[in-house]
């Protein structure tokens, strides 16, 4: 399929591999410069960083748009254009308040428990995409119980269509936390070789095989790359044995121009409002491989896009054979 890549291999990218030896670093601050500027069109970026740069994208949209009730992080101001994101603040605002602004804004929770992420747009009236998102976040980005603080016990969720008589119900693991809204905390800054570097989790960047060597990327670089969950479509794959458990599936965008893409995520979530969704339901992310998971997505993202830009060129499908 024209577009759709398989993932195979760890790739070279701009989150560098370092040695895992261990070596003695001088730890230091989270910083980020004033103003953030990212820019599409960075020539060190992969399929990750952009996917990543086009859920940051959405996220300012939806704090930009009148049209809900998310409110932008106080004092933070940011612009969206094809091709950059940027964001600004006060000089006087501290690294770690800003982080923590924007990650309160972005990352959230509904009071059931479900993970809510603000850059998908999607309405308190869509339950059925709210458990989908939530629960393939949990099986895929949030599969480490190092990554989240979730109740041992599954809760009922009713979904209730108005085309059935009666009400299906689904079992789900609420979150109390999950690490994308503590990150600022989180995430470990170390002096080496004169510059600033995270070191990423794996579960972070799926498909980025750690191996014997850690995972690294500048503090703007680890910042953006949180941001990859909003981009990415989650889905449960079918098993063919019905007593085995499903796997999970990750279908990564290639991100070509973030208004583009920003605007045909939020028209995913936006039915009843144009045209109808192959994803915008529960049974919508349970598919039979990652073949169709990745058809699905790029189908539902470009079919807002026939007459304006593209904003994706193709993705990469990852299948996760735990949780």
């Amino acid at each position: 399929m024209d577009g759709l890549k398989m993932k195979s291999q760890a790739k070279k990218s701009k989150f560098a591999k370092v040695p895992s030896k261990t070596r003695r670093r001088e730890k230091a601050s989270y910083e980020l410069p004033n103003p953030l500027i990212y820019r599409l069109s960075d020539p060190g970026y992969t399929i990750y960083h952009r996917a990543a740069l086009g859920g940051l994208a959405a996220t300012v949209r939806a704090w930009q748009d009148e049209d809900n009730d998310v409110d932008p992080p106080a004092g933070i101001a940011a612009t969206l254009t094809g091709d950059t994101v940027e964001l600004s603040w006060a000089n006087g605002l501290p690294t770690k308040e800003v982080l923590r602004r924007i990650l309160a804004a972005s990352f959230k929770r509904t009071d059931e428990g479900l993970i809510e992420l603000i850059g998908q747009n999607i309405r308190e009236d869509q339950r059925g995409l709210r458990l989908a998102v939530h629960d393939g976040v949990m099986k895929t980005f949030l599969q480490s119980k190092d990554s989240r603080r979730a109740e041992k016990k599954g809760t009922p969720y009713t979904i209730k269509s108005p085309d059935d008589d009666e009400p299906q119900i689904f079992m789900y693991q609420p979150v109390n936390s999950y690490f994308h809204q503590s990150a600022d905390d989180k995430m470990k800054v170390v002096i080496k070789d004169g510059a600033a570097r995270v070191e990423l989790m794996q579960w972070l960047i799926p498909g980025a095989q750690k191996g014997a060597r850690a995972l690294e990327a500048s503090t703007p670089d680890a910042f953006l790359l949180l941001f990859l969950v909003v981009a990415s479509a989650t889905f449960l794959i079918r098993p063919r044995d019905p007593k085995k458990n499903m796997h999970s599936c990750i279908v990564i965008p290639d991100v070509t121009d973030l208004r583009a893409f920003a605007r045909s995520l939020h028209n995913i979530a936006g039915v009843g409002r144009g045209t109808e969704r192959l994803t915008d339901s529960y049974l919508g992310h349970i598919v039979g491989g990652a073949e169709e998971a990745a058809l699905r997505f790029l189908i539902d993202l470009k079919a807002f896009d026939v007459t304006r830009e593209k904003g994706v060129k193709g993705c990469l499908a990852i299948t996760m054979t735990k949780g």
